[in-house]
């Protein structure tokens, strides 16, 4: 007959046990069970019901546990962690079978308006229900190590990767522009010079940028002499350190056109010379042999759509 009772106590009693256990009494059991002394006061009846035991005795000499109490407590307490850890098994098998989708991207790719990512990730949203996208902030390399090693399903990246098994592919054209200080980028008359004086300026000074003249693409030759022979190419992994560096060192900065506006360069004392003639190919990167189904196969679909 005890066992048959066991088997009616319900989780509520031992959790509103311990409870009041680790607060030393009913009153200060409250706040933390939200739940006022009358309605404390029956669950502890209840339990004790139905374990035919006195666990603690609760009268004008304040709450106290029995010694039957102290026994019944450790194995109460066991058994509230015991739960604890089913419920966070069951979640975790419940998200393991939320269709996952894990991206990378290179900095300064969100806001330009080329990029056809955003808006095909729009329609992975509702084409896969309950899909979970998640996105970071990293290198190329990261990203495609990353990506080598099946922590990521598709990368964002200024630099093209074909070694197997990663593949790359074009995904929308950056236009790039010139960052110097106001005052390195004016000629003695005090008038802000042209495309060949900014050259010049690089040459003398230095250019930092996220890519190397290698990963550029230009369409007029006189530039591209210009651009690949300055001596000193500096490589950031981000926008600030590129405006940092334009600032502090007189560098002169190679930066995405879309990601500075006037009021900006204004406010830093920059001033950008804007290269319509040099621009930059951002790239997917992905693994060939993951691709041929599902969500990433999807979304390579509806990239290629876009940039088409």
């Amino acid at each position: 007959m005890f066992w048959e009772s066991m088997g009616d106590i319900e989780l509520k009693q031992i959790q509103v046990f311990i409870a009041v256990v680790q607060s030393g009494g009913l009153t200060a059991a409250q706040a933390r069970l939200g739940m006022g002394c009358p309605a404390i006061s029956k669950h502890l009846s209840d339990l004790e019901a139905r374990t035919r035991l006195t666990l603690c005795s609760r009268g004008r000499a304040g709450f106290q546990l029995t010694e039957a109490g102290e026994r019944f407590y450790h194995p109460a307490l066991s058994l509230q962690e015991t739960w604890q850890a089913f419920k966070q098994d069951v979640a975790s098998l419940s998200l393991s079978n939320v269709p996952k989708l894990r991206l990378a991207t290179v900095d300064a790719t969100l806001l330009d308006p080329r990029n056809p990512l955003p808006v095909a990730l729009n329609r992975i949203r509702t084409e896969f229900a309950n899909v979970q996208v998640s996105l970071r902030l990293m290198t190329p390399g990261k990203i495609a190590d990353g990506i080598l090693k099946q922590q990521l399903d598709l990368g964002v990246s200024f630099q093209r990767e074909n070694t197997a098994p990663l593949q790359s592919e074009l995904l929308y054209q950056e236009h790039l522009c010139l960052v110097a200080k106001k005052e390195l980028a004016k000629d003695d008359g005090g008038y802000a010079f042209g495309l060949e004086n900014w050259l010049s300026l690089a040459q003398e000074q230095g250019l930092v940028s996220f890519k190397t003249s290698q990963q550029l693409t230009f369409s007029r030759d006189k530039i591209r002499a210009k651009i690949t022979c300055i001596p000193q190419q500096v490589c950031c992994d981000n926008i600030e350190e590129i405006l940092w560096q334009a600032l502090l060192t007189n560098r002169v900065g190679l930066v995405p056109a879309h990601v500075l506006t006037p009021y900006r360069l204004q406010s830093l004392g920059l001033a950008t010379q804007d290269l319509n003639h040099v621009y930059s190919g951002i790239y997917t990167v992905y693994r060939k042999d993951k691709t041929r189904a599902g969500m990433v196969h999807r979304l390579l679909e509806l990239l290629r759509q876009n940039h088409s």
